[in-house]
This record gives C-alpha cells, structure tokens and sequence, in this order.
C-alpha cells in the first residue's frame, strides 16, 4: 500500500521539501559532495546518504515525489528483511521425541514421518515469527509514515537495526560450538556502521551501541565480545566506508566538521531551544516527551505489549501458587505428535534482555533531553516488533484474538491515511500556487517572488530553485512598466486574499489577483 502512495500527493514543509530538494539540487548541480541549501550555501545538518539516495533515484525516474520518496520505502523494506531473517531465530530448536514403542538408535517409516512433521512445524512457526515481526513493524505509525517520506529516519533505523541484529547473530546468539557468524552479521556489523555514519552521523551508533554496551556489561561478555566481531579490520572497514566523504566535506566547506560534531551532536540534546540551528529553530520539548512519542509512534502495539507484561505477570503468580500445574494445551499438543520445544519462552534470557536494551534504551538516554521530535524513537521500533512477534504468531490462547484484532490493522491504515495525507500535505506545502504559476507564465513569463517571507522549501523544489524571496521594496523596486512578475504574498485566511494597498495605489488595473491558497495568495503584475 505504501508503494502506491509515494507519488499520490505533495512534498510538505519543512521536512520532505528541505530535504527533496537537497537531493534535487545534487542531482542538478552535479555536487555529490557537499549537499546544498540553496544553490551553493551547504547544507550542513545532515550527512549525503539520504541525498545520494534520492539524487540517484531522481536521475532514473525523474524529478516528482515517487522519485524522491522511493529510498525511504527501500530502506525500510530492507529493514523488514534484517527483522525478518531475526523474528526466525526467535523459535527456539525444536526436539523430537520419538512414539512409544519405537526402539531408540532404530529408525522406522514412524520414526521418520515424525521428524518430518516436526521439521515442517517448525520451518512454519519461524516464518510465521518472521512475517509477525514484519507486520507489527509495518503497522506502527511511525513506521509506516517514515517508510514513505523524504527524511533521513529511513536510511538511519536501517543502519542500525542492522548494527543491532548482526551483534545479535556474531554474539548474543554465539552458542557452544564458537562457530562465527555468517558474513552479513559480522561484517555487515561494520558495513553498517559506515552507512550509519554517513546516513545521520554518530547518532547512528549511539542508537546501537547503547544496548550493545549495556548488555555486555550486564552479562560480562567481554571476550565473547571481542571474539565474535572482526574489530581490527572491521573498524577500518568502516572507516573506509564514512571516512573519505567526512574529510572531502572539511576540505570542500571548512567549519563542517565543529558545527557538524559539536553543534548538531552535542549542544542540540544539551541546550534546550539551541540558538545555533543554521537550518530551522530548536525543539524545546518536556524531559520525558520522548516515551509519549514512543507510546503514540508504536500504538496500537504498545497497548499489547502492555498486556503482554499483564498476562506474563497473571501467569507467574498462578504458576506460583498452583502445587501442581496441570499440563497446558501446547504441551499435551506435543506429547501427541512428538514435538517438544526447549522451556515454554520463544527465546533464551540473553536474547530477551538484548530485546528489552534494544527496546528502550534510546528512550532512557533522550529522557532528560528537551530538543528532539518524535521520530527519535523510530530506531526502537524493531526491537518491540520482534518482542511481541512469538505472541502474535503462536499458539497462545490469546493469540488468535490477537490476530483477529491486528488483521483490520491495514484497512484502518488505508481510510486513515487517504483521509489525512494528502490534506496535510497540501496545506503545508505550496505546491499548487507553483503549477498556478506555472501555467499563467506559459502565457505571460514572469519570475516568482515571495514578498515579506521567508521561501518555503516547497517553493524550491517545484520553481526548480528559479523562485526568491524579496522585501516589499524590492518587490516594488523589480516591477516597472515593461516586465510581468509573479507575487506570492502571505494571509491569513481567504478574507485577506485581497490585492495590497501599496500595490493597487502603485498599479491600478496591471496587478491581478490570480488565486488564494492557505497561506498565500498569488497576484501577477502584467506589463505593458
């Protein structure tokens, strides 16, 4: 569904126009370096990823919002894969028991059918884990709005889902046989640390190495830390992927690294309402904001995952108090067909503690920070997925409930987003006072100025960065007898969609009121 709404309405401001139009103007100005504001002033808040991402993407389907969005939806279908390819090995290794009668050590056609079922039980349980990972994820809010929109939260959560699975898969999961994990998670480990650099910068591995660092320390694994990862050469590996583009960027526009490093990392999360915000103004948020944002960004699922906590707790306080709990209907289930599962939890208690660090360890560092919006908690999102996927997927009681309840999910998703989207973004972007203009110069050229305001990113990117903004004397002072110009003047509302005072003592009949948006209204000087 997602795919099919990606060119279906507008680039909003501030965020998708600001950054569809750095991608627009490094695929226009040939720059792969420096990503820009305007034509050459750099934008430094940011590193390239997202604008490589959609300059190429431009480059091959053309410069429209299904271009410039395609990489987020990518990005985020390559991190369903990682949650997938982890919500498999939530299943705990099955073991077979053999029916009564059979002699150990002698196989039977019985025998044989049995560990064939068992095998084809458990190859359905772990893709039915992965798919319930996926949908939960798909289907949080946050998620589903990022998978689609021009920002750099796309690109980010895929770095460091990655980061967070391949330590995953090369340690927590690092069993007896000290076999080293596959290629893609121990070098793929790295691989995503250069990405994550060059996707939103160290943040990126502030996301990852919190739960890292924590559940190491927790569990005092060290050596198996240092084991599991090739550090040396991955570590170069990584440099080699980030490096060359930090240190061209300084060379290129000398001060990136102090405002990049210091400004954007540092005093952003420890100065609330942060003066040096070169591209917009400073969140001042409540300390604590950020788990609303949580809460609101995963609903409906944080709802289950509190009553997932409730039922765990009902069920360890009755298992306590029952002197002899009678067999549940999983259990005689696989007494029946030979199946048996190791311990009643979907995973080992490392791999539920990393889950929990993953969780909310983001939260737990943004707690005490004022300046932040609500897509900081993204990054958490995949590990709550894959926390609550064996409930949806298995066979507890109030499972199917469950599925039953998530499966309206998508149709909710389909009215909610088509009633509210594309009215958002119109409203938020000047997309049609553009095409207006577009239209009228066919017949009258003229240029587009943004009197008394500051230009909207829209405005960028849809003049093709050919509208300026200008005080009211230059307006006045650029139109003279012989020369048609276009003035977008802002309002407040339609009663104010009138022609300016100064301007029709100026004009007379040569200014005319072309069309009233939300915000602004468009008028054209035609001359003579």
């Amino acid at each position: 569904m997602r795919l099919f709404t990606l060119g279906a309405y507008v680039l909003y401001d501030t965020t998708e126009a600001r950054y569809g139009e750095v991608a627009r103007l490094m695929l226009a100005s040939g720059d792969w370096i420096t990503p820009q504001n305007d034509p050459g002033v750099p934008f430094w808040a940011k590193p390239p990823l997202y604008a490589w991402a959609g300059a190429a993407s431009m480059a091959v389907f053309g410069v429209n919002e299904f271009a410039v969005r395609l990489p987020s939806l990518l990005f985020f279908a390559a991190t369903c894969a990682i949650v997938f390819a982890w919500g498999r090995e939530l299943v705990p290794a099955p073991g077979y028991r053999p029916r009564a009668g059979l002699v150990p050590g002698q196989p039977s056609a019985y025998d044989a059918a049995g560990r064939h079922a068992a095998a084809r039980a458990d190859t359905a349980l772990r893709r039915a884990t992965g798919l319930a990972a996926v949908f939960i994820l798909a289907t949080m809010p946050l998620a589903f709005v990022s998978a689609g929109a021009v920002m750099t939260e796309a690109s980010l959560v895929f770095c460091t889902t990655w980061l967070i699975a391949a330590f995953r898969f090369a340690v927590v999961a690092r069993g007896a046989s000290d076999r080293p994990a596959a290629p893609v998670w121990r070098w793929g480990f790295f691989v995503a640390a250069g990405l994550g650099m060059l996707a939103k910068g160290p943040v990126a591995l502030v996301y990852a190495g919190l739960p890292i660092f924590a559940w190491t320390l927790l569990h005092n694994r060290w050596l198996t830390l240092w084991r599991g990862l090739p550090w040396l050469r991955g570590t170069l590996l990584a440099g080699a992927i980030c490096a060359p583009w930090y240190i061209a960027a300084e060379i290129r526009t000398p001060g990136y690294w102090e405002y990049f490093f210091i400004g954007e990392h540092y005093k952003r999360f420890t100065e609330p309402g942060w003066a040096g915000d070169r591209y917009g103004n400073a969140h001042t948020e409540p300390h604590g904001q950020i788990w609303i944002d949580w809460l609101a960004g995963a609903a409906p699922w944080t709802v289950a995952a509190g009553a997932l906590v409730l039922v765990a707790l009902w069920r360890g306080i009755a298992r306590r108090r029952a002197a002899a709990p009678a067999p549940t209907a999983a259990s005689r289930q696989g007494r029946a067909t030979g199946v048996s599962r190791h311990g009643s939890a979907p995973w080992s208690r490392d791999e539920l503690v990393y889950l929990l660090l993953a969780a909310f360890c983001a939260q737990g560092f943004f707690t005490m920070s004022g300046n932040l919006i609500w897509t900081y908690s993204l990054p958490a999102l995949p590990a709550l997925a894959l926390l609550l996927a064996p409930w949806l997927a298995g066979a507890d009681r109030w499972a199917p409930a469950l599925r039953r309840a998530a499966a309206v999910l998508p149709l909710i998703f389909a009215i909610g987003f088509w009633s509210w989207a594309p009215s958002y973004a119109d409203g938020r972007s000047v997309a049609r006072l553009v095409a207006d203009w577009r239209s009228a110069e066919a017949d009258a050229p003229g240029e587009l100025l943004f009197v008394r305001a500051a230009l909207p990113h829209s405005a960028k990117f849809y003049s093709r960065a050919t509208a300026r903004a200008v005080s009211l004397d230059e307006a006045l002072a650029l139109v003279d007898a012989d020369r048609t110009v276009y003035f977008a003047i802002g309002h407040v509302d339609d009663d104010h969609a009138s022609i300016p005072p100064e301007f029709a003592e100026r004009f007379g009949d040569r200014i005319q009121l072309l069309g009233s948006y939300r915000h602004y209204s468009l008028f054209r000087h035609r001359g003579h």
